[in-house]
Order: C-alpha cells, then sequence, then structure tokens
C-alpha cells in the first residue's frame, strides 16, 4: 500500500501567518541620516553631532575623487568632537564647537583644503613639522587622503583644537586687527603686469583696500621666483574679469 500523509491543521498557524504578513507590510521607521565615519567604531560619537544638509550639497558637488577626502575629513571632526555643529561661511563649510570656528573645509576643482580656524594652533602645528599653506588651510592641496596625517593623529589634532575652545585659549585670527592696515607696498613686477593690462589696472585701483592687499600680500609671500611669476599671471587675470582674490568664496 501507498502510504498517506497526513496533515493536521493547528489553530494557533491561523493566527500566525496573518500577524507576520501584517509586519511585513508594516512601513520601516525612518533611520536618521548618518555620514560615514572614517572609522566604523565611531558611529556612535557622530550620530551625536549637528549636521548641516549645505555641507551635504557641497560635498555631493565635489568630484568624485574629492569626496572621499571630504567626508574622511568630516568623520574625523564629528569623530573626534561630538558635540560639533556644522555651517556654512564664506561659501566654505565650517565646524564649530560652542559658538566658535573650529575648522574649515572647502573644495576646489582638482583639490580641497582643510584648516583649523584658531590663530593659537599655528605653533602647536609648527611643533608637528606642519606649515600652512597661503590659501590652502593647514595641510596644502589635499587631492587623497593620503595627503593628511595619519586618522590618529589628525584626530589629536582636532581634539586639542577643540580643547583650546574649551580651556579658552581659542583665538580668532582676526584678533589683533584695530583699524584698517596700510596697504602694502606695490612690488615693482606687479606694478609692471598691471601697466600690461588696461583692464586689470583699472579694475585694480577700483578693488577696495583689503582686496588689493589680498592680492598683493599673496603675491608677495610666494619663496620662489617661479611661483611669484605664476601668482602674477594669475592675478592678473582675475583682475581683468573684475574679480575678488577669494571670488569662489563669495557663491
Amino acid at each position: 500500500m501507498v502510504p498517506v500523509l497526513q496533515l493536521s491543521f493547528r489553530p494557533e498557524a491561523a493566527i500566525l501567518l496573518p500577524t507576520m504578513a501584517t509586519r511585513a507590510a508594516e512601513p520601516r521607521k525612518a533611520v536618521g541620516r548618518k555620514v560615514p565615519a572614517t572609522k566604523p567604531k565611531a558611529l556612535g560619537a557622530m550620530a551625536s553631532g549637528t549636521f548641516d544638509v549645505r555641507v551635504d550639497q557641497k560635498i555631493a558637488d565635489a568630484s568624485a575623487v574629492l569626496q572621499p577626502v571630504l567626508n574622511h575629513i568630516r568623520g574625523v571632526v564629528h569623530d573626534t568632537v561630538p558635540g560639533v555643529s556644522e555651517t556654512i561661511k564664506w561659501g566654505m563649510s565650517f565646524f564649530e564647537l560652542d559658538g566658535k570656528s573650529l575648522a574649515h573645509m572647502g573644495a576646489f576643482k582638482n583639490h580641497c583644503s582643510f584648516g583649523f580656524w584658531s590663530k593659537s594652533m599655528g605653533p602647536y602645528l609648527a611643533g608637528h613639522g606642519i606649515a600652512p599653506e597661503e590659501g590652502a588651510g593647514s595641510f596644502g592641496k589635499i587631492i587623497r587622503v593620503d595627503d593628511l596625517p595619519p586618522y590618529k593623529q589628525l584626530c589629536g589634532m582636532v581634539r586639542y583644537a577643540a580643547k583650546q575652545v574649551a580651556d579658552g585659549t581659542w583665538e580668532s585670527p582676526f584678533s589683533e586687527r584695530k583699524g584698517p592696515r596700510p596697504e602694502p607696498v606695490m612690488p615693482d613686477d606687479f606694478a609692471s603686469a598691471l601697466n600690461d593690462s588696461p583692464p586689470a589696472k583699472e579694475n585694480f585701483t577700483r578693488l577696495s583696500p583689503s582686496c588689493r592687499r589680498e592680492y598683493l600680500e599673496w603675491v608677495t609671500s610666494a619663496k620662489r621666483p617661479e611661483t611669484r611669476s605664476k601668482r602674477i599671471l594669475e592675478a592678473i587675470g582675475l583682475v581683468a574679469q573684475g574679480k575678488q582674490r577669494n571670488w569662489q568664496y563669495m557663491k
């Protein structure tokens, strides 16, 4: 004889199945946005920070090559300082703590930058062999994560910057400005380049004293002759278009 398979009916199954179907149909709870942390262990710390959607957009607008670097920098700051907040100033992303600017992050066409805002960070960075580059933050032009100090070392620097805010040693980079400063002397090579470009010469005279100062200090701070010549050429091109030195921050 062929064995007959007997099926038994359990009443509780009729209750269980609809319950499971109901759960499957229930919408999932929305999860708050979290920025990918550089280190998985730091996700909890990052969740307590305050994020700005405008910074999200700045990162999204950057090139695909620079986005991982910007996310790495952002992750380091939030990993190290859980209470940090974000904002936009002068077209750049800023990290703030207790109302004071801790650091800033910028994205350009072919590189990005990251720098500490407190003037008193200068000696500390110098002690670690880091010399800020004019117009490029504390670490110069950054193209990849390897251009930055190692993760733990960079966290230590961010932690020190936060400590300055806490102990009152944070110092604004504008703290010594008492009224307008005298305009720097016009270098002969820059004056000659302006004379060779009438539009640039006319526009330069129309710039405010602070804008003219930015150009002159940028040119004269070059350490190598070829760098100085390159900056003069670039400055003349920008001035001829009626642009300020840091025009890209005015967006």
